[in-house]
């Protein structure tokens, strides 16, 4: 009967064991550490997390993926100050890594998949950006000819003034899709490449004659000027 105890003690000792999650291995690259920083390990969301981005960062895509699927189980969203405890918030962006880790493979359509899910639960700029370079590999797979925008502008190519401003407003179409647009040395904002863009921008200027050249460029870094 005492070691039927004994046994059954040892059971559920081991059974309790395997039940606590394990923190994520620290793996080494020229002499740098990466994954679980240290402390205790709670085996929760925030805690995956932080270890995905480590690995990504070290180049350890696979183990990224790993660890940003057991994230994701617990907490599926994409969230700009993700609640962890009382008063303290993270952003957590699970997809978007993920997104990050496929997109370093050259698993362009998965890295697709996870970028456009993140960007549906949660907008942000990182998230457009590794869209567009998804896009662009993509492209280059079937595209063989680089094409130019089509670049209209709502006025005249020379502006005289005698006013503080002047405004500058054109549309820019092109199926390789639009990520760039200038506007003399002035970058105009594209926060996700398309393939209409519409721009509109203030030009503070002195009184005098002034040309305007105006530059956009595709995925593909096919130009156009006028």
């Amino acid at each position: 009967m005492k070691y039927q105890k004994i046994t059954f003690i040892i059971f559920f000792i081991a059974l309790l064991c395997s039940c606590i999650d394990k923190p994520c291995p620290v793996l080494q690259k020229l002499d740098k550490s990466y994954g679980w920083p240290g402390g205790y390990f709670q085996g929760d969301w925030e805690d995956y997390y932080i270890c995905a981005r480590s690995y990504n960062k070290g180049g350890f895509f696979d183990d990224a993926i790993l660890a940003l699927d057991k994230a994701i189980k617990q907490r599926d969203k994409d969230q700009w100050r993700a609640r962890t405890y009382g008063m303290h918030f993270v952003d957590y962006f699970p997809h978007r890594e993920k997104g990050y880790s496929y997109f370093q493979k050259g698993l362009f359509h998965k890295a697709k998949i996870e970028l456009e899910t993140s960007i549906s639960q949660e907008p942000s700029d990182k998230g457009y950006f590794y869209l567009d370079q998804v896009r662009k590999q993509m492209m280059k797979q079937t595209i063989h000819t680089v094409s130019k925008p089509q670049l209209i502008i709502h006025g005249p190519d020379e502006i005289w003034t005698n006013k503080s401003s002047v405004i500058v407003s054109g549309t820019v179409t092109d199926n390789q899709l639009v990520s760039k647009i200038m506007i003399g040395s002035l970058p105009f904002y594209v926060q996700s490449a398309g393939k209409h863009i519409h721009f509109k921008k203030a030009l503070f200027l002195h009184e005098d004659t002034h040309p305007i050249t105006i530059t956009a460029q595709n995925l593909l870094n096919g130009k156009t000027q006028k």
